[in-house]
């Protein structure tokens, strides 16, 4: 199969197979070398499920050269595991469901990629059991509080449903009245590896990226959003003087416009590729340029 045929099935970017490929993490089965050295690939069935293995790999956090020493046998994979867990847990309470699949993995003892991966993907977490609630112990007032809390709750839900019917209408209204932004529900994020940036950092610096897509571009849908790679990343910070790239970083995007696009300077009904600049201050991501990439 070609390429193309590879990134529809494995979900991965063609950009992203090729760094794959010339980084040594990914070495397909079967491919011609003509006499200028270009190769042309043919993938297998056996691509396709390795590529989908080094996926979850990194959906998981595991770097590149993690996922190499786990290939080849150079460390051991309950070690590994403990190390992204401790480093799940210093890095967001939002990986709390990728620490519990990866705590569940370790008991399990793995021994091999393939049967990593195939824990990964149907994780099976025990649920402690519910203590029984004894009406006479020194719990109850306890529970007689979440009881009383209960009924707030709903009484607060009660009242949210009935002004739903008043505010909701009026909202639409103001909304309607307003200017709308960029439509960002079907944007698509590819995922790059970056040896200068770390994943959260990229992450912080697309979502400020859609931010500004939302609230900026009228009648226009963000399609697609990709880190851009280290090369552009030190190229930009060196063209633009910040001569540091670690505090510098390009984000690529895909999006269209709609019929009244041309309002916000852009021609109605097109497609465009842009690129935004930008650059890290008291460590937070601000644009500092954009434009056609």
């Amino acid at each position: 199969m070609k390429m193309k045929e590879l990134s529809a099935l494995t979900g991965i970017s063609d950009r992203t197979i090729r760094y794959y490929i010339d980084d040594g993490l990914f070495i397909p089965e079967k491919y011609t070398e003509n006499y200028e050295g270009r190769r042309s690939y043919d993938f297998s069935e056996n691509d396709v499920k390795h590529l989908k293995q080094i996926a979850l790999l990194r959906k998981y956090g595991f770097s590149i050269s993690d996922i190499k020493e786990i290939e080849n046998g150079d460390s051991e994979i309950g070690n590994m595991l403990q190390a992204r867990i401790e480093s799940a847990k210093q890095n967001s309470e939002a990986q709390m469901e990728d620490i519990k699949v990866l705590e569940s993995v370790i008991e399990k003892k793995p021994d091999s990629i393939d049967a990593l991966c195939e824990m990964l993907s149907n994780p099976v977490i025990e649920q402690a059991p519910i203590p029984s609630i004894d009406e006479q112990s020194a719990y109850k007032p306890m529970y007689d509080r979440i009881k009383k809390r209960i009924k707030i709750i709903t009484v607060i839900i009660l009242v949210i449903i009935l002004c739903h019917y008043i505010v909701f209408p009026l909202c639409v209204h103001l909304i309607s009245q307003s200017e709308i932004g960029g439509n960002i529900d079907q944007c698509w994020v590819n995922y790059v590896p970056s040896e200068i940036h770390s994943q959260k950092e990229i992450d912080e610096a697309i979502s400020h990226v859609i931010k500004r897509f939302a609230l900026s571009y009228e009648d226009c849908t963000l399609l697609e959003i990709e880190y851009a790679g280290d090369e552009r990343c030190v190229n930009e910070s060196d063209y633009s003087g910040f001569q540091n790239s670690k505090n510098t970083i390009v984000i690529d995007c895909k999006f269209e416009t709609g019929s009244t696009a041309s309002y916000v300077g852009f021609e109605n009904n097109c497609e465009y590729t842009w690129s935004f600049t930008l650059k890290r201050m008291a460590g937070k991501w601000f644009i500092v340029n954009y434009g056609q990439a």
